[in-house]
C-alpha cells in the first residue's frame, strides 16, 4: 500500500496546533466543572477564616492593651503625677502615646487613692463620677490588693466621648491599680492611684469592619449573655451565627468573656464567586487564542528554516558560498555542515597543487634567512652574558641587604623590651624607618582605626593597626617584613599580657603608671576608687568571696564608662580610671554615675546570704575652665586619694546612704 505525499511543513503546522489547543479546551472544562463544585465549600471556608481571623486579631488587641496598661501603672513618672501636679504635662504625653497603641482604646481615667479624678483622656470627669461604673469600679478593694486589674461592661453613653464615630453607648471597661513595686501574687498592695480604660463596641466593630462585605456585620453583646451562646437562624440571602470569645490572663482577676455575633450575605460572597467565574473563562479564551496566535507563529518559523534549507542546497549545486545562513533545527545544521565539509575538500585538492610550488620558492627563501639568525644568534650570546652578570651582582647585594635587615629584626625583642605601651608607635616606627627608609609607615593602638594591617595574638585578639603604603621596597623585602611583622605581634602580646590585671577584665599597676606618666596632663580627670568591707568578707568568709565582691565592684564600674575611659587596678581592693579629654563637668556626672550604680548593690555568698557591695570614690581633674592652673601627676593623684579616703571615712562613721 503506497502513502500518498505530504508536506512536511504541513504536517508539523497541523500537530502543533492540535498539540497545543486540544488539551487547552478539556483543561479548561475540567476546571471550570471543578470550581462549580467547589464554590459552597470555600463560601463555608471563608466565613470560618473570618471569624477566626476577627477572634485572633481581637485578642491580640487585647492583650497589647493590657500590656500597654501595665506599663501606664507602673510608670514612676504617673505615679508621681498622682500627687504633684508638676508632672501633668510629663502624664499627658504618655496618655497620648498610650491611646496610639490600640484604636480601641476610647477614654482613659486617671484616679488618686481616694478615687478622685485627676486627668482624663477623650473622657468628662463629671459624667464618669455620676456613673454606676464609678461605683462599681471603686468597691473592688480586694482585686486592687491583689494587684490584679478588675474589668466589667457598662451602658452609659455619657462617660466615653467618640469623635469619629458614634458610640453603642456600651462597652468594657477595666481598671488598674498603680503600684511602683513588682508584684508578688502572695502579699497585698496598696494601690497609689487607679487608671481606667474604656473599650467602646462600637469601635470594636468598626475596627474589624473590613473584614466583611458593605451589607455584611457582626455586633458584641455582653451582660447576661456572657458564656451563653444563642443560636441564630440563617435564611437563604445571610448567613448567621455567633461565637463566644474569651480572653484570659494572669494579671485580669478572671477571664473576660465576649459573644460575638457574625452575619454574612450569600448574596454578596457567591456573586465575587461567580464574577471569578466569569474572569477564568475569559482567561481561557484569551489562552486559546494565544495558543493559536503562538501554533501559526511556529508554523511560519517552520516554513522559513524549510526555505532557506532548499536555497542552501542551490547554492552548493551552482558552487557558490551561501555562508552567514542561520539555522535553529540541529538536523539543518548537520547537513548544512556536510555539505560545506565536501565543499572544503574539492577546494583543498586544488590548492595543494599550487601550494608545492610556492614550497619549492619558500625553502630557498628559509636558506638564506637562517644563515642571517645564525649570525645574530651570537650577537646575542653576548649581550645575555653581560646581561647575567650584572644580576648576579644585584643579586648579591639584595642577599647582604636582607642579611643586615634579618639581624637587625632579631634584635628587635631585646632592644625594646623596657619600652612604655603607649611609646611602643614612636618606637616601632622609628625601627621600620631604619629597616624600610624609603616606606612610611603608623602604628595606632586604638581599636577605632578600621583600615590599616591589623595585628593579632595567638589567641586571635586585637593587638594594634600597622598603616602603611605598598611599595617596591616591601616587594623586595617582602620576607623581612612578614618576620618584623610576627616579631612585632608578639612583642605586642608580652606587653599587652604584662598590662592586664590577672583576676578582673582591666588593666594592672604597671599599665597604670606608664599611663599616668606618658598621658597629656591637660583635660584629664583622675578616679580613686577603694572596695568597702574586703577585709571583713575575706576575714569571715573567704577570700572566693572577696574575689566575687573585686570583681562585682568592677563589672559596675565598667558599666559606667565611656569607650575613651579605662580602668586599672592598682591594689588588692583599690581600683582607678584615666579619663581622656574630660571636663569638669563630665568628671562630675561619671562620679554621679558611679554613686548611682551602687546604690541597692548586693553580693549573695554560697548560703544565699546578701552582703552590701560599696566603694569609696576620689576624683581630680585638670580641666583648664575650671582650674587656674595645671595640676602635676603628683597633685592629680594625691587631691583623688584624698578624696577618697575622705569618702571611705564617711562611709564607715555611717554617714553614707546605702
Amino acid at each position: 500500500m503506497r502513502f500518498p505525499k505530504l508536506s512536511l511543513r504541513k504536517v508539523l503546522a497541523y500537530f502543533l496546533i492540535i498539540g497545543s489547543v486540544a488539551p487547552l479546551i478539556f483543561a479548561s472544562n475540567s476546571i471550570t466543572k471543578r470550581i462549580v463544585q467547589t464554590d459552597m465549600q470555600e463560601k463555608e471556608k471563608q466565613i470560618s477564616n473570618i471569624a477566626g481571623s476577627i477572634d485572633s486579631q481581637l485578642k491580640e488587641e487585647f492583650a497589647r492593651i493590657e500590656h500597654s496598661l501595665s506599663w501606664l501603672s507602673h510608670d514612676r513618672f504617673n505615679i508621681q503625677a498622682v500627687d504633684n501636679i508638676l508632672y501633668s504635662s510629663v502624664i499627658n504625653q504618655n496618655l497620648d502615646r498610650f491611646r496610639n497603641f490600640s484604636n480601641l482604646i476610647n477614654s482613659v481615667y486617671i484616679v488618686n487613692a481616694d478615687w478622685e479624678p485627676l486627668y482624663n483622656f477623650n473622657g468628662s470627669d463629671y459624667q464618669f463620677e455620676q456613673s454606676k461604673l464609678y461605683s462599681e469600679l471603686k468597691q473592688q478593694t480586694d482585686v486592687y490588693k491583689k494587684g490584679q486589674m478588675f474589668h466589667s461592661t457598662f451602658f452609659e453613653p455619657k462617660i466615653a466621648q467618640h469623635q469619629k464615630n458614634k458610640g453603642s453607648g456600651s462597652g468594657v471597661a477595666i481598671a488598674s491599680p498603680m503600684l511602683a513595686y513588682t508584684l508578688d501574687r502572695n502579699k497585698n498592695y496598696q494601690a497609689l492611684g487607679y487608671i481606667i480604660l474604656l473599650i467602646d463596641f462600637a469601635d470594636i466593630e468598626h475596627s474589624f469592619s473590613h473584614f466583611l462585605y458593605e451589607e455584611e456585620y457582626f455586633s458584641i453583646s455582653s451582660s447576661d449573655r456572657f458564656g451563653i451562646v444563642h443560636p441564630i437562624e440563617s435564611d437563604k440571602d445571610n448567613e448567621a451565627f455567633n461565637k463566644p470569645f474569651h480572653y484570659s490572663s494572669t494579671s485580669l482577676f478572671k477571664p473576660l468573656t465576649l459573644n460575638l455575633e457574625y452575619r454574612f450575605s450569600n448574596t454578596y460572597r457567591l456573586k465575587a464567586m461567580n464574577e471569578s467565574r466569569k474572569t477564568l473563562s475569559i482567561i481561557f479564551g484569551f489562552t486559546l487564542i494565544v495558543s493559536f496566535t503562538i501554533a501559526l507563529f511556529f508554523n511560519r518559523w517552520i516554513k522559513k528554516q524549510f526555505t532557506l534549507m532548499e536555497k542552501t542546497i542551490v547554492s552548493y549545486a551552482k558552487n557558490e558560498d551561501p555562508s552567514g545562513q542561520k539555522f535553529q533545527f540541529t538536523e539543518f545544521m548537520n547537513i548544512t555542515m556536510i555539505l560545506r565539509k565536501m565543499s572544503t575538500t574539492i577546494r583543498r585538492q586544488l590548492s595543494e597543487l599550487k601550494n608545492q610550488n610556492a614550497q619549492l620558492a619558500y625553502s630557498k627563501k628559509m636558506i638564506e634567512e637562517s644563515n642571517h639568525k645564525l649570525s645574530m644568534f651570537n650577537q646575542e650570546l653576548e649581550d645575555q652574558v653581560q646581561t647575567q652578570t650584572a644580576q648576579i651582582s644585584e643579586a648579591l647585594f639584595r642577599e647582604e641587604q636582607h642579611k643586615n635587615n634579618l639581624a637587625a629584626v632579631i634584635e628587635f625583642a631585646s632592644q625594646y623590651s623596657d619600652i612604655p605601651y603607649r611609646l611602643a608607635p614612636v618606637k616601632i616606627k622609628e625601627q621600620l624607618t631604619v629597616l624600610f627608609p624609603n616606606t612610611p609607615f603608623d602604628l595606632v593602638l586604638s581599636s577605632e582605626i578600621e583600615h590599616g594591617l591589623s595585628l593579632h595574638s595567638s589567641k586571635g585578639e586585637w593587638l594594634a593597626s600597622l598603616i602603611y603604603e605598598e611599595t617596591l621596597e616591601l616587594k623586595e623585602q617582602n620576607l623581612v617584613f612578614r618576620l618584623f611583622l610576627k616579631q612585632l605581634s608578639a612583642w605586642l602580646e608580652l606587653l599587652t599580657i604584662a598590662r592586664k590585671d590577672g583576676l578582673l577584665p582591666c588593666k594592672n599597676r604597671k599599665a597604670f603608671n606608664e599611663d599616668f606618666n606618658t598621658i597629656d596632663l591637660s583635660n584629664i580627670g583622675l578616679f580613686i576608687i577603694d572596695i568597702n568591707g574586703l577585709k571583713i568578707i575575706n576575714d569571715n568568709y573567704g577570700h572566693d568571696l572577696g574575689d566575687a565582691l573585686i570583681q562585682l565592684c568592677c563589672n559596675t564600674i565598667q558599666q559606667q564608662l565611656a569607650p575613651e575611659d579605662t580602668l586599672y587596678r592598682i591594689g588588692g581592693d583599690e581600683l582607678a580610671i584615666l579619663t581622656n579629654h574630660h571636663t569638669f563637668s563630665e568628671c562630675s556626672k561619671l562620679d554621679a554615675r558611679l554613686s548611682q550604680s551602687q546604690e541597692g548593690l548586693t553580693l549573695t555568698d554560697g548560703k544565699g546570704k546578701q552582703h552590701s557591695a560599696h566603694f569609696s570614690i576620689g576624683w581630680a581633674n585638670n580641666d583648664k575652665s575650671a582650674h587656674d592652673i595645671q595640676l602635676n601627676t603628683s597633685d592629680l593623684f594625691k587631691q583623688a586619694d584624698e578624696m577618697m579616703y575622705k569618702n571611705k571615712q564617711s562611709f564607715y562613721n555611717g554617714d553614707t546612704k546605702l
